[in-house]
């Protein structure tokens, strides 16, 4: 199984990510670490990652890391999209709360390992301004 992992390369909070999550994931994953260098990179990552294949992009970081990330995914036109997963590292980690999103290794590996996964609504809005 194919992971892309797509962190905000600006968190704070990235030290705990590596040093707790990262080593449980790839102990039972083949594991791709992207870090975002510079502001709306982690759309062409997710892009990226998508048109390579990978099975599950974890977007590592708050709401607007998980928004570039989905943005990437649904950029491209592949036929089968990948699972994306959310590992809150922001600061308010609204949509990671409200869906129960965790920072422990060893249960994000399980709820891999389990496909436990959740259908969870899209939208695309664009504003114009004339």
């Amino acid at each position: 199984m194919k992971i892309a992992v797509i962190i905000n390369g600006i968190s704070h909070k990235k030290k705990k990510f590596y040093h707790s999550v990262l080593p449980a994931l790839q102990q039972h994953f083949s594991v791709e670490l992207f870090e975002t260098q510079y502001s709306q990179h982690a759309i062409e990552l997710a892009a990226h990652a998508t048109l390579k294949g990978y099975e599950i992009i974890l977007a590592v970081g708050g709401d607007g890391t998980i928004s570039q990330v989905i943005n990437g995914i649904l950029k491209t036109s592949v036929e089968r999209l990948p699972i994306l997963g959310i590992i809150p590292l922001g600061s308010g980690n609204d949509f990671a709360t409200m869906i129960g999103a965790t920072m422990k290794g060893n249960t994000i590996a399980a709820l891999i390992q389990q496909r436990k996964t959740r259908p969870v609504d899209v939208a695309r809005i664009e504003c114009v301004d004339e």
